[in-house]
């Protein structure tokens, strides 16, 4: 392959991941606004068929294609799948917020709260104060049964820790049983009323 040949393939696969970014915050906006799911997953699946098409065109960025893939996979409630790729690109990208903070939602999508809060105290840990990643571990801390005990939290914060929390377990199709459990196992009073409250919000679109 000549050197045209190789430009004009790099400048197509940079393309088609620019349009596949714009996608997935599409598909990202839409489900936080809490639009049904197929608007969604029209959004995620194009991106992550885009992304195919600009490996196959040569990206090279792979661990930066990787990121995109799980965003994708996990906009797809596809957390499973998510996984590989967003521990793939958090182990190459360690000090990139996105690729910690994507593999700690697909952590969390999963119930696997130790590896969750790992990911989102990296985060903190170099970025004091990250809002998403402080957010992030009020929603473990909810998962656990447990509410948040920061001297600066708010009631507005453990509500965004409760929306977080209830996306994740959304995108597992997980909502029910683990709330279900949460009860059982003997949960402070307040957090099932914050999950139950989130769950709320999101039938209500808000």
């Amino acid at each position: 392959m000549g050197l045209l040949d190789r430009l004009r393939r790099s400048r197509r696969a940079a393309r088609l991941l620019r349009e596949a970014e714009a996608l997935l915050e599409q598909a990202e906006a839409l489900e936080d606004a809490g639009a049904p799911h197929d608007d969604v997953a029209a959004r995620a699946g194009a991106a992550l068929r885009t992304l195919e098409e600009a490996e196959a065109a040569g990206l090279r960025d792979h661990d930066h294609l990787c990121l995109r893939r799980a965003q994708a996979l996990l906009s797809l409630r596809r957390p499973d799948e998510a996984l590989a790729p967003a521990h793939r690109a958090a182990r190459a990208r360690p000090y990139d917020v996105d690729s910690r903070l994507v593999h700690a939602r697909v952590r969390l999508a999963l119930g696997q709260l130790r590896e969750a809060e790992h990911e989102y105290a990296a985060v903190l840990e170099e970025f004091a104060g990250d809002p998403d990643a402080t957010r992030g571990r009020r929603a473990v801390m909810l998962a656990r049964g447990s509410l948040p005990l920061e001297e600066d939290d708010r009631a507005e914060d453990r509500a965004a820790a409760a929306d977080l929390l209830i996306a994740a377990w959304r995108t597992a199709g997980a909502v029910d049983p683990r709330l279900r459990a949460l009860r059982e196992a003997g949960a402070d009073a307040e957090v099932i009323a914050l999950l139950q409250g989130a769950i709320a919000r999101r039938r209500a679109g808000r």
